[in-house]
């Protein structure tokens, strides 16, 4: 009754209820009755609302059909994915949403589907495509499940839109195209279902020879029946690893030629089941590598010795065996303190570990004393390079060992050697500083005496014996400059490193006033802008500024005024000054020697100097930690150039003394 209305009873309380009525003609002898069947259809209201609310917070399009083929539901998201209002669905073939040019096809398919109704994929194997209201086609994928009802037999369809895993599957197959090993998929009965050009190029096979063929097909015959259980092995525990991880795989080529290979595993999760991807690399070359690294190790002139993360020898050369006395089989799979002395082997795990957080080419234990231990226990002083080896098969180190027991021989002796030839030098030191010292008394007396006696001899004498005279004076006087300047020599030897911030400024200021009557009488000049306080000792520097401004004014071109220029620039914790003039310069040679104790390039007459000055200002520089160069050309000036250390360098004691 009321077919397609809802239809209400009310009870005796006023409450109403949903009811289905069924009439039905009954003929009595009082007359034509009618018979009503009336249902409560309460539970069944709250049946379907429960239905229809799920449906529409299911993440897929969900249709229901009825035996006709004729929608009857629908949820929100098939009109999104669809394009069309509920309403125009509602009571419409279902093939309104296939594609015309497959109605037909589809009307047999659903007929089949009620013969025999059960959860499954429609059209399995098949590409199933969907009709929008405006025409556009889109792939899908469809799920059926039957729906027994109060009133017939149903069937719901879960409809996604698969355009982007379409795509994902395309970039798939294009990834797979562009990567440089061979690519294989399988599913998990072992069949073969995608392969790359790589993998026809290397195996010889055309693509449709592999695919759905067993992935034995491309394994050698000998190994197959091992194979099987591995790749069985595999789906039960996934994951990304190496196959065969320390031992020997081998690849079959159609042609049936074995070659070595290299295979890394990776599981496949997708919406059609698991599936395992197999990077294919042919390692042929590398093997052929491998044979040629362990020749050159052979003919390495130290004792090679190659660990992995574990500090496990895995290889040696000979120089090993005959060096620390074992044969390779007893080296081999050992860890490497087999061959450190005994109470370092704890110590030497650490290192070892920390060196492969930082692996680099360097030297072990620098600054340290190492040790070997050979095979009788005996220990001896080596050296050790490590560097880092990345192979395939992991992270190894390599350590080249070097026995240095003839080295530490002779560096015992020329430790012995400097140290004595030390104290000579500080009895030479102070004999130079005792000697220039005491010689300058009696000098004097020479000096003073000579000069009474020629002023006593005025007049008395012949112009030789007067000119003879000045010649003993002029020795003199030169003599008593070159004991000054060997008695300085032997105090900046002396100097102590008590080393303050000094002004350089100050000290050139000091040293353009003792030149002042020299540049005013030569038209000279001496520029220079700021310059940078330096650590160190304020009279030495002084004297180093003064020694080189005098060389730099001293030597000048004949007509030319002098013109020297002063500038610093930073140099790391240095400072790099630079003293150039306009003079007479000098030779690339003389560059060197001009900074040799008692090296004149000119004679007195021409220039006058004891020789000694720029060997002093060498001495200065490098008691400051620095160091002191020339740079010139004859006729185009000289350029000295000397570094200092910045107020914040703090210098040790074997760079203050260099």
């Amino acid at each position: 009754m009321g077919a397609g209305l809802e239809l209400s009873g009310r009870r005796k309380d006023g409450s109403e209820f949903p009811i289905e009525i069924s009439l039905s003609p009954l003929e009595t002898d009082e007359g034509r009755l009618a018979t009503a069947a009336i249902r409560d259809i309460t539970d069944r209201k709250k049946s379907q609302e429960q239905m229809r609310n799920l449906l529409e917070t299911a993440p897929d399009a969900m249709i229901i059909i009825d035996q006709r083929g004729t929608i009857k539901l629908v949820n929100a998201q098939t009109e999104r994915l669809f394009g069309f209002p509920r309403d125009a669905l509602i009571d419409q073939p279902v093939e309104i949403l296939v594609p015309a040019r497959l109605h037909d096809k589809h009307v047999g398919h659903r007929k089949g589907y009620f013969t025999d109704p059960k959860i499954r994929e429609m059209g399995a194997g098949l590409e199933l495509w969907g009709s929008r209201q405006d025409g556009t086609e889109f792939p899908i994928e469809i799920s059926l499940s039957p729906l027994d009802t109060e009133e017939g037999r149903f069937a719901t369809a879960a409809v996604r839109d698969i355009t982007n895993r379409k795509k994902s599957q395309e970039q798939m197959r294009n990834l797979l195209e562009t990567a440089p090993d061979a690519m294989v998929i399988i599913d998990q009965t072992g069949h073969i279902t995608l392969v790359n050009r790589q993998t026809e190029r290397l195996f010889g096979y055309d693509r449709d020879e592999l695919i759905r063929q067993p992935v034995e097909i491309l394994v050698p015959e000998r190994l197959r029946d091992r194979h099987l259980g591995h790749r069985t092995g595999y789906f039960v525990d996934p994951k990304v690893r190496e196959m065969g991880a320390g031992l020997e795989l081998w690849g079959r080529r159609a042609d049936g030629s074995e070659f070595p290979i290299e295979i890394s595993l990776s599981p496949l999760e997708t919406e059609e089941g698991r599936f395992a991807t197999a990077a294919v690399r042919d390692i042929t070359d590398r093997k052929k590598a491998q044979a040629q690294f362990k020749n050159l190790l052979e003919t390495a002139p130290d004792a090679m010795v190659i660990i992995d993360r574990n500090g496990r020898i895995n290889l040696v050369n000979q120089q090993t065996e005959r060096l620390f006395g074992y044969t390779r089989g007893e080296l081999i799979d050992q860890p490497v303190e087999i061959l450190v002395p005994e109470n370092l082997r704890s110590r030497h795990v650490g290192h070892r570990s920390g060196y492969f957080d930082d692996p680099k080419v360097r030297e072990m234990g620098a600054g340290l004393e190492l040790s070997g231990r050979r095979k009788d226990g005996t220990e001896f002083p080596i050296e050790i390079s490590l560097s880092p080896l990345e192979t395939p098969d992991g992270q190894f180190a390599t350590a080249a060992v070097r026995d240095i027991t003839e080295r530490k021989t002779a560096q015992i002796k020329l430790t012995d050697y400097a140290r004595n030839l030390e104290a000579s030098n500080r009895e030479l030191e102070e004999f130079a500083y005792v000697a220039s010292h005491d010689l300058q008394a009696p000098l004097r007396n020479i000096i003073s005496f000579s000069e009474l006696l020629h002023d006593e001899c005025v007049g008395k004498i012949s112009e030789d014996a007067d000119r003879y005279f000045g010649f003993i004076e002029e020795g003199a006087l030169r003599l008593q400059g070159l004991i000054k300047d060997i008695l300085e020599v032997s105090r900046v030897n002396r100097m102590e490193r008590s080393f303050i911030t000094v002004d350089t400024n100050e000290c050139m200021e000091t040293c353009r006033l003792q030149l002042r009557s020299v540049l005013e009488d030569s038209g000279g000049r001496i520029d220079f802008a700021r310059l940078p306080d330096v650590k160190g000792d304020a009279l030495r520097l002084t004297q180093l500024f003064q020694n080189l401004l005098n060389n730099a004014v001293k030597f000048q071109r004949p007509g030319v005024p002098p013109l020297v220029t002063i500038t610093a620039r930073r140099f790391g914790e240095f400072w790099e000054f630079a003293i150039a003039d306009n003079g007479i310069g000098i030779s690339a040679d003389e560059c060197v020697q001009v900074f040799e104790i008692f090296r004149r390039l000119h004679t007195a007459d021409e220039y006058p100097g004891t020789g000694i000055g720029l060997s002093i200002c060498k001495k200065i520089v490098e008691t400051h930690g620095g160091r002191i160069w020339a740079e010139s050309e004859p006729g185009k000036g000289a350029t000295f150039r000397f570094t200092l250390p910045d107020t914040a360098t703090v210098l040790a004691p074997e760079q203050a003394h260099a």
